[in-house]
């Protein structure tokens, strides 16, 4: 940069100046200033670079062209020193150049200039975009991981509960076997064994009737699930809740009906396979513009509600 800014005329004079520039820097180098184009320092500013900034960049580049000197301020941007003020003794001078740019050059080189810079720029956003949009995709994935596991624990803990349920039915159930295998055998002391054993015999056929129609309604909803995975809980949740009314007021004509056009019914369950077929099972039949039950076998529309009830679990 030295000689960037001397205009000698001739061979003699050009060697005489190269010389004597070499002896001043072998003198003083350990204490001359860095010297700096100042026009291309006047560019770094007219682009918006702070001072310190452009003039360490062109310090630190070289100072050849304002490119490099823009590069150097690509890569170094974000140093903790960056800003740092300059040393008295450290702090560059700026000297005119050798030959300076014509207007128009100016022009054309600030406009290719802002033409790189606004490319860089852009290349950066695009890199911070795309940084951004994987750091949002890992997001999402981690959140959809994180809604699987906490869905798979759901479905176990119910799982878990209706296995302590049926267990304790069981345990229930061999409890209460035992007490009526007391109470049959004090009957049959006193005479009534008969009336007894008919009995047990009866709630014995309704309890295989139940097993029967459970077996029936599974085998109906699980054909549904087959055909529509993705739609099988809320369709088990939607019955659930038509067959529960049912339940709780048998002598309530309002529900017992269910208008075959409403949209509710027709997404989750009338357009779905087995969806009618499992409440026709239940004892509902089609009646004009309705699926009705006219006078509701309380214990087919219970089985049909505790095996939805099941299902649910597995859904």
């Amino acid at each position: 940069f030295f000689f960037a800014f001397m205009q000698p005329t001739g061979d003699a004079e050009i060697n005489k100046v190269e010389s004597g520039a070499l002896e001043g820097m072998e003198g003083s180098s350990k204490c001359s200033r860095p010297k700096i184009n100042v026009e291309l320092l006047q560019q770094l500013l007219d682009m918006g670079f702070p001072q310190i900034r452009a003039e360490r960049a062109l310090v630190k580049c070289g100072g050849t062209t304002v490119e490099t000197a823009i590069d150097w301020l690509g890569q170094h941007g974000e140093d903790v020193d960056i800003d740092e003020p300059w040393a008295p003794e450290e702090a560059p001078e700026a000297v005119a150049p050798k030959a300076p740019l014509t207007e128009e050059e100016k022009k054309q080189k600030a406009k290719e200039l802002q033409a790189k810079l606004k490319a860089q720029r852009d290349s950066q956003a695009e890199a911070e975009r795309m940084r951004d949009h994987e750091r949002e995709k890992k997001r999402i994935e981690f959140g959809k991981q994180a809604q699987e596991t906490l869905e798979e624990q759901r479905k176990a803990a119910l799982r878990n509960e209706e296995w302590l349920r049926k267990k304790q039915k069981e345990d229930d159930a061999k409890a209460i076997a035992r007490v009526k295998e007391e109470l049959r055998k004090d009957r049959a002391e006193r005479g009534f064994a008969s009336k007894d054993s008919e009995e047990e015999k009866k709630k014995e056929e309704e309890q295989n009737r139940i097993k029967e129609m459970r077996a029936e309604f599974k085998e109906i909803f699980v054909g549904l699930k087959a055909a529509h995975e993705g739609q099988a809980k809320v369709a088990a949740e939607t019955m659930s809740k038509y067959l529960n009314n049912i339940i709780k007021n048998p002598t309530e004509p309002k529900f017992r009906k269910i208008r075959l056009s409403n949209a509710v019914f027709q997404t989750n369950v009338g357009s779905l396979t087995n969806g009618i077929a499992y409440l026709q099972k239940a004892g509902f039949a089609n009646v004009g513009e309705f699926l009705e039950v006219a006078e509701p076998d309380m214990t087919r529309v219970q089985a049909a509600h505790t095996e939805l009830q099941v299902q649910l679990l597995y859904c």
